[in-house]
C-alpha cells in the first residue's frame, strides 16, 4: 500500500493535501534534521488538544444532563488521556507513519504512547485548521465513537472515595458496604448493597456487580449529606 492509500485510512486527502498533512506526523526530531522545529507538528498538537477537549465536552454536556460539573471533568479525562489516544493511533496504524530523526528512529520512540498521542492531537489540529471545526468534531467522534459508548458515569466517578472523604471529616470514620441480597443466574446476576455509617444505613442501590452497587449506594448516601 504507497503513502497516500495509508493516509487515505486516517484522512481522506486530496494528491495535493499530503505534502501539507505530514506536518502533522512530523516529529521534532525529524523537523530539527530538516531544516527547523517549525516543520514539526508541536503547533498543530497544540490546536488539536483544545479542539479534542472542547468536542468531548461538549459531548458529555450533552449526553448527561444530570451530571454535575466534577463527574463530567473526571469523565472528560477519562476520554482524553494518553492512553487512549495512543490506542488510537495504534488502531489506525499512525507509528510506521510518523517522520522520526534517525536518533529517535534507532530508539523506537513510533512506539512510545507519548508520541502516538501526540501524533492523534496534531491530525486533529491540521483537520480543524484545514478543514474547520465541524470536520474535525466528526473525525473525533467517529474514532471516540467505542470510548464513548463504554463510558459510564457511575464506573468513572469514585463515589465511594468521596463519600469516604466526607465522612472521615464528618462522622471520624470510614462507611461500610453490606450486601443485602443477590438474585439471577451467575451471568446476569443483581446485587442489593446498603452503605452504613454512623449507626445507621444511609442508603441501597441496586446493580449489575457490587461495584456497581456500591458506587451507587455512595452516591444516594453523598445526595442525602448534601
Amino acid at each position: 500500500m504507497d503513502l497516500a492509500r495509508k493516509l487515505k485510512v486516517i484522512v481522506d486527502l486530496e494528491p495535493e493535501e499530503v505534502p501539507d498533512f505530514l506536518q502533522a506526523l512530523t516529529h521534532t526530531s525529524w523537523a530539527n534534521e530538516h531544516g527547523g522545529r517549525e516543520m514539526s507538528n508541536e503547533r498543530l498538537e497544540f490546536l488539536g488538544d483544545a479542539v479534542l477537549g472542547y468536542v468531548i465536552a461538549e459531548y458529555l454536556f450533552n449526553r448527561y444532563p444530570q451530571q454535575p460539573e466534577g463527574d463530567l471533568t473526571r469523565l472528560k479525562s477519562e476520554l482524553v488521556r494518553e492512553p487512549v489516544l495512543a490506542e488510537i493511533a495504534r488502531n489506525l496504524e499512525i507509528p510506521v507513519l510518523l517522520r522520526l530523526g534517525q536518533g529517535a528512529r534507532a530508539e523506537n520512540l513510533e512506539n512510545r504512547p507519548s508520541v502516538q498521542a501526540d501524533a492523534v492531537e496534531a491530525i486533529i489540529g491540521w483537520i480543524a485548521a484545514n478543514r474547520g471545526l465541524a470536520e474535525a468534531k466528526e473525525w473525533i467522534l467517529q474514532h471516540w465513537e467505542n470510548y464513548l459508548r463504554k463510558i459510564e458515569p457511575e464506573f468513572n466517578t469514585d463515589y465511594k472515595g468521596m463519600l469516604q472523604a466526607v465522612v472521615q471529616k464528618e462522622y471520624g470514620e470510614i462507611p461500610t458496604y453490606q450486601v443485602v441480597s443477590s438474585w439471577g443466574p451467575d451471568h446476569a446476576k443483581r446485587f442489593l448493597v446498603q452503605v452504613v455509617f454512623a449507626d445507621r444505613v444511609w442508603a441501597q442501590s441496586e446493580g449489575r456487580s457490587k461495584k456497581q452497587a456500591e458506587q451507587r449506594a455512595a452516591k444516594k448516601a453523598l445526595q442525602k449529606l448534601g
